[in-house]
């Protein structure tokens, strides 16, 4: 015990990781390659799988092939939206508007969902298995697990629908709040009456289920039901937002006809422009810096957002 205790180091860090897992790991690993050239030339070496008796770890260009063929239909989405959107702005305010009217119709219709199904599909077609390089077993026996070639293709697919799936819920999350949410959903009244309909009757229900909450929390405030719903309404917060309340009295007043003429000035108002808020967003603060100027140094000369918001308030 009266010796003198050196204790040992500590492992060092792994600096050189095989597989970096995150940007640190991956820059610190990358600084021992000359340029970019040798950097990609030993990455595009990595083509095959290495397999072990119990894992076979994917490789480098599987993976890429693997993610690009993965996400096939939600690129294509992705593109087609971004044409339909150069076409509509293309085409200028009557043709576009109407353009940009059925696309956000269609969106609040659900039309996103027809990809996530497809996404999800692609884990039983014979042409993605095939360019994913599975091999097809004929034989009249199954084939045994230890197999060199089944933990091959079993790792293929796994991480295959994985990725499959979390980009079929990564789309229905973030494509759920435009069918189900106020106000995106009036936008279907522009597209296949069903829909329309459809959207009035769920935003009618909505309506009714606010009401009932409201009158509970007021008749009703101390109750465990009181407290549970002061909760659920905070999460959901839509309800409390003007447009939403504008579109609820609105569409009340038109007896949730998805023909009512204010219903739909309102919902033109609200979807018939470009869906991105570039412009939108530059208009405001042009305006706001133009004002700004103005009240410091009088008499200035009226910018062209400014002007429009004075022609627009006549």
């Amino acid at each position: 015990m009266d010796e003198e205790f050196e204790p040992e180091a500590p492992p060092a860090e792994d600096e050189d990781p095989d597989e970096p897992t995150t940007r640190a790991e991956f820059q610190n690993w990358r600084s021992k390659f000359k340029n970019n050239v040798q950097l990609c030339a030993t990455l595009y070496q990595d083509r095959h799988l290495v397999c072990v008796p119990v894992l076979c770890v994917l490789q480098l260009q599987v993976r890429i092939k693997m993610l690009a063929l993965c996400s096939e239909d939600v690129s294509k989405e992705f593109y087609n939206n971004l044409q339909q959107q150069k076409q509509g702005q293309a085409l200028g305010m009557s043709h576009g508007a109407a353009i940009q009217l059925e696309w956000t119709a269609g969106r609040s219709a659900g039309s996103w969902f027809r990809t996530v199904q497809s996404t999800l599909g692609k884990i039983h077609s014979t042409n993605f298995l095939q360019e994913l390089t599975v091999s097809v077993w004929h034989g009249h026996r199954p084939a045994a697990m230890d197999e060199e070639w089944v933990q091959r293709d079993a790792a293929i697919l796994e991480e295959a629908w994985l990725v499959l799936l979390e980009l079929a819920a990564a789309r229905t999350w973030s494509q759920a709040m435009f069918t189900f949410t106020p106000p995106y959903l009036l936008a279907t009244i522009f597209g296949e009456a069903a829909a329309g309909q459809w959207s009035l009757a769920w935003l009618k229900r909505l309506d009714a289920g606010l009401a009932v909450a409201h009158r509970i929390r007021r008749t009703s405030p101390d109750t465990p039901v009181a407290t549970a719903l002061n909760d659920l309404l905070r999460d959901l917060w839509w309800h409390s937002t003007p447009i939403c309340l504008e579109i609820l009295q609105c569409a009340r007043d038109a007896q949730y006809d998805k023909n009512d003429d204010n219903l739909r000035i309102l919902g033109f108002g609200l979807f018939a422009g470009p869906s991105n808020t570039k412009h939108s967003a530059e208009d405001v603060f042009a305006h706001l810096t133009h004002v700004q100027q103005r009240s410091q140094k009088g008499s200035l000369r009226m910018s062209k957002s400014h002007d429009w918001v004075l022609d627009s308030d006549v």
